[in-house]
């Protein structure tokens, strides 16, 4: 497995200076769960899913620095749980790192991405028709109109229920 990467333009001798990424450590499958870029500071990955898909990912937090409990029940929910107890799961790791820009995800088995929320805390869902194509992405950002697949524009009201937002569809 790879150690660390050089980028080097030129006839040049590669030298440290060179160095962009150092991959710290790694999973007994091949998984990375820490790497550091050239400014040093370490970004750790949590794999889900059966250890297949990312399912959180930690900058400025080593891996060593995460609960291992912490780890185990995120693994856990995403194996066995419903997508609202993982999201659930997952901001609370947000909340327990307050120093770091963390960024979520969740999957659909077999389909895809279901969601993402990136360091800010917004959220992206997305959502797939009856033969598994993306049919819709939506921001989690309160009074703006979105579009959809079919063309149709959703007003995003200020009403929310359990993490899921209250739409309005207009079809123009």
């Amino acid at each position: 497995l790879p150690k660390e990467i050089f980028i080097n333009k030129g006839t040049a001798r590669i030298a440290n200076t060179d160095r962009k990424v150092v991959f710290d450590l790694y999973d007994l499958n091949g998984k990375v769960l820490q790497y550091t870029p050239e400014n040093g500071v370490p970004i750790s990955v949590i794999w889900g899913y059966n250890k297949t898909l990312p399912i959180a990912k930690l900058e400025n937090v080593s891996y060593n620095s995460i609960s291992p409990a912490n780890i185990n029940t995120l693994q856990s929910i995403s194996n066995n749980g419903s997508e609202r107890d993982l999201l659930l799961a997952l901001n609370g790791l947000r909340s327990s790192f307050p120093q770091a820009m963390v960024s979520t995800y969740t999957y659909k088995s077999l389909i895809g991405m279901t969601s993402f929320t990136d360091s800010r805390g917004i959220s992206l869902f997305y959502d797939y028709d009856d033969f598994n194509r993306l049919s819709f992405e939506l921001w989690e950002t309160i009074g703006m109109y979105i579009s959809g697949r079919n063309g149709a524009f959703i007003y995003i009201s200020d009403s929310v229920i359990s993490n899921r937002l209250i739409l309005n569809t207009i079809v123009v």
